[in-house]
């Protein structure tokens, strides 16, 4: 399977369906077009938009009900991310409630195994589309004007638990793993019965397009 993954987003050949929020009624739309801004004086902000423009990750909009100021992060790997500033929009989300794997039912599965990797989902949010009746919400603001996101947004407040049951729905039927957001750990209590294990997940992976870092912890 590809270890980078695609350069460009594929709506219409995702084999995920798209991120649908449901939102409460609010009685005043949020329009905070105000500071901020030098965030995008910092020429890495203007690179690192482009790129993600290219990959399909956000899209220009001329018009939005919601406009959030931007965040950047940075990687611990190097690099920045850009994020929305999503208080106000996450007031009106309806948060999903599917549950994060419990640490005292990782350690009963890991019990017997002596063999274990771990794979990286590459991007994780970004691997999974967002409705475009969902995409208003996310709209944010530049120097170049508005731009709004194509696939789920770090700081959403829905995106972990939505996340979490993607990846369970993908990985269900499977034996000898156990998935927390974006880290898939693989083990079993043999060679054989890791190497089939870890095949198992990596054709499970392609089959619905998702892919990994490269690194792989073992």
């Amino acid at each position: 399977m590809e270890a980078e993954g695609r350069e460009e987003a594929d709506d219409e050949n995702q084999k995920v369906p798209p991120r649908q929020l449901t939102t409460a009624e609010l009685s005043d739309a949020l329009q905070t077009i105000e500071q901020w801004l030098q965030w995008f004086e910092d020429n890495d902000c203007n690179a690192e938009s482009s790129r993600i423009a290219k990959r399909g990750i956000i899209e220009r909009v001329d018009a939005s009900e919601w406009i959030s100021p931007i965040v950047v992060v940075q990687k611990k790997s190097g690099g920045i991310r850009l994020c929305d500033d999503l208080r106000e929009p996450n007031k009106a989300v309806i948060a999903d409630s599917f549950p994060l794997p419990h640490i005292d039912d990782v350690l009963l599965r890991f019990q017997g195994a002596s063999l274990f990797c771990t794979l990286d989902l590459k991007a994780t949010y970004h691997q999974l589309g967002l409705h475009e009746d969902s995409r208003d919400l996310t709209t944010f603001i530049t120097h170049d004007g508005l731009l709004h996101f194509r696939r789920v947004p770090y700081g959403l407040c829905s995106a972990a638990s939505a996340f979490q049951g993607i990846m369970t729905e993908i990985l269900q039927g499977l034996w000898g793993i156990v998935c927390y957001l974006d880290d898939i750990v693989v083990f079993g209590q043999s060679v054989d019965e890791h190497d089939r294990n870890l095949d198992a997940v990596l054709r499970r992976l392609q089959d619905y397009d998702v892919t990994l870092n490269k690194s792989v912890g073992q």
